[in-house]
C-alpha cells in the first residue's frame, strides 16, 4: 500500500482506540456489578460508571494509545511515523472532546479530561518513537 493511502488509516485507528477504551470500561463495570459490588440498584452502578470512567480512560488509554501508535507508525516511512501517530491522537482528542462536550460533562471532569489526554499524547508519542526505532 502506498504511503498516501495509509493516511486513511488514521481515523479508523483513532476510532478503534476510543471504542476499545469504552468497551474495556464497560467490561470493568460488568465485573464490578457482578463480582465486586453485586446487589445494588441501577443508579448506584451508573454513579460508579460516571466516577470511574475518567480514571479508566487514563489507565487503559495509555497502553491502548501506545500500542495503536506503534502499530500504525510501522505502516509509514520512518520520517512520518511520529506525525501519523500524533494525528491519531489528535483525531481521538477531537472525537472524545466533542462527545464529552455534547454530553455536558466537560466542566465536571475537566482536570481528569486533560490528564487523560496529556497521558495519551505521551503514550502516542512514545509509540511513534518505538515504531520509528523498529525501522
Amino acid at each position: 500500500m502506498e504511503e498516501k493511502n495509509r493516511w486513511l488509516l488514521i481515523f479508523p485507528t483513532a476510532l478503534g482506540v476510543l471504542i476499545l477504551n469504552v468497551l474495556i470500561h464497560f467490561l470493568y463495570m460488568v465485573v464490578y456489578s457482578y463480582l465486586i459490588a453485586p446487589g445494588h440498584d441501577f443508579p448506584f452502578y451508573e454513579a460508579h460508571a460516571q466516577f470511574s470512567g475518567p480514571y479508566s480512560s487514563i489507565i487503559v488509554g495509555m497502553p491502548l494509545m501506545f500500542f495503536a501508535g506503534r502499530w500504525i507508525g510501522r505502516k509509514f516511512f520512518a520520517q512520518n511515523r511520529v506525525y501519523a501517530v500524533l494525528l491519531v491522537w489528535l483525531v481521538y482528542f477531537v472525537i472524545d472532546l466533542s462527545v464529552i462536550a455534547a454530553a455536558g460533562a466537560l466542566t465536571s471532569i475537566a482536570v481528569l479530561f486533560f490528564i487523560s489526554f496529556l497521558t495519551k499524547l505521551g503514550a502516542a508519542w512514545l509509540g511513534g518513537l518505538s515504531a520509528r526505532s523498529k525501522g
